[in-house]
């Protein structure tokens, strides 16, 4: 997956023997001079050298990371990372595992390095479940891109089997659907932040002008003899096409507004009470107001917009996302 212009993935290899970063992190023991497993194979890959090194590091405590050369391996770094052992997860073992990957990725980017690659941190002989570890890797790594945009070009898991790759694999495709939700619920906000900003005024400029307000409320359905003004024609050529284009008009809006009825009894809907609803129940009464004119052509305009209902139900809702419609976008 791509987040900004990091490249985030996995690949089943042998970590020692890649060649395409600059940094790869070893899963080492508090004592930073080798063990089993990964550190092991590290060790042995790199030499002699590495172990002097980390000699005088005098170790590394578990969540920290310390930096050495790489010396026989086909990186120019070796990024060590003390994870943590699983002890049933009461031991705060995930902030731990999360820290290996943070503090990490904070070495790399103090040494301009840009392309790093992570084995699978404490699921060998420290025991921490596979699936949990990999989720708190790939979350942990989002966020670090998320706060250091383009700093890494590259972050990849190089894991030695099938059944990790996997687990990595589908830890990483949860994220990317997680993140797309996000985007869209994001401009979905803003194009609802942007309605807001347009017909606030509008509808605010109707309250204060009391012939606009007598126009409104002289909007009658089906009279013909009923002559549109300029404000009538632009709330029904606009107003609605807007809504629609929004997001305004959810598509649950009829079983947010019933269930609200239930509780109150009446759709009196003052401001103290609607101060007591979320967002998305605000979002369903102005919905249900839009909808309700499509079955009595003129209600919104002569009832809602003229009354104020509407002007109230959009800054209600604007307050409740914390949308600043003085200051824009």
């Amino acid at each position: 997956m791509k987040q900004g212009n990091t490249l985030i993935h996995t690949v089943q290899n042998d970590i020692t023997k890649i060649d395409t970063v600059t940094a790869i992190v070893n899963a080492a023991n508090k004592s930073l001079l080798g063990g089993g497993g990964v550190d092991g194979a590290i060790h042995r890959a790199a030499g002699k050298g590495l172990l002097a090194e980390c000699r005088s590091l005098k170790g590394c405590e578990e969540g920290k990371a310390k930096i050495t050369g790489a010396y026989n391996l086909p990186c120019q770094y070796v990024i060590h990372t003390v994870g943590p052992r699983w002890h049933g997860g009461k031991y705060n073992e995930a902030d731990i595992l999360a820290n290996c990957y943070r503090n990490s990725l904070h070495l790399a980017v103090e040494h301009g390095i840009r392309s790093v690659a992570f084995p699978s941190i404490s699921t060998g002989i420290y025991s921490y479940p596979l699936h949990q570890a990999a989720t708190i890797a790939v979350n942990s790594v989002s966020k670090f891109v998320y706060e250091n945009p383009d700093s890494l070009d590259e972050i990849v898991w190089v894991l030695f089997d099938a059944k990790t790759k996997e687990a990595y694999d589908k830890a990483l495709n949860e994220l990317d659907k997680s993140l797309i939700e996000q985007m869209r619920n994001s401009s979905v906000r803003k194009k609802r932040l942007a309605f807001c900003k347009q017909y606030i005024p509008v509808l605010q400029m109707i309250e204060d002008e009391p012939c606009l307000k007598q126009v409104c409320r002289k909007y009658a359905p089906y009279n013909p003899n009923n002559k549109e003004s300029g404000v009538i024609t632009f709330l029904y050529d606009h107003f609605m096409k807007d809504a629609y284009a929004a997001d305004m008009v959810i598509h649950n809006y009829m079983e947010i507004y019933h269930g609200i009825i239930r509780k109150t009894q009446n759709d009196d809907f003052s401001e103290s009470y609607l101060s007591t609803l979320t967002s998305e129940q605000i979002l369903g009464i102005i919905a249900f107001r839009f909808r309700q004119d499509h079955h009595n052509p003129g209600i919104l305009v002569c009832g809602t917009v003229a009354e104020g209902e509407m002007l109230v139900l959009l800054k209600m809702y604007a307050a409740k996302e914390k949308m600043d419609i003085e200051d824009g976008l």
